[in-house]
């Protein structure tokens, strides 16, 4: 079988799914104290974080995935992490605070505000 980006990138998930499943199984405080590390500077691991997001959309739209897919995929992973952060939701909006949400989170809105746009334009133009 040949492997294109699609495949590169599903292998990729799992071989890290696979070694987290492992770790929680058999290492939890392992897990737990490299998560703690990984997430001390919150701003280098969103930036990171981003620059993976568009090489990984980048690689799925060269390899033919519309955003209308990707948004389709969107809601069953979104789904998938409210059933999985839905116990700590109350922790995650006691530190939110109104007058500060549109300022903590511009970027990500621009984001959002680009590839739903594009999402539009497939779908309707």
């Amino acid at each position: 079988m040949i492997f294109g980006p699609v495949e590169v990138l599903a292998t990729i998930f799992i071989v890290f799914g696979i070694l987290k499943l492992l770790f929680f199984l058999f290492a939890p405080n392992a897990m737990l104290e490299h998560a703690k590390k990984l997430y001390a500077n919150p701003k280098i691991v969103s930036l990171f974080a981003f620059i993976l997001a568009a090489i990984v959309l980048y690689f799925l739209v060269s390899a033919g995935v519309t955003i209308v897919q990707i948004f389709a995929i969107g809601i069953f992973i979104g789904l998938l992490l409210i059933m999985k952060l839905a116990p700590y939701a109350q922790d995650i909006l006691k530190k939110m605070k109104p007058n500060t949400l549109l300022k903590e989170n511009w970027f990500y809105m621009i984001i959002w505000v680009l590839l739903m746009a594009w999402g539009i334009k497939e779908l309707f133009f």
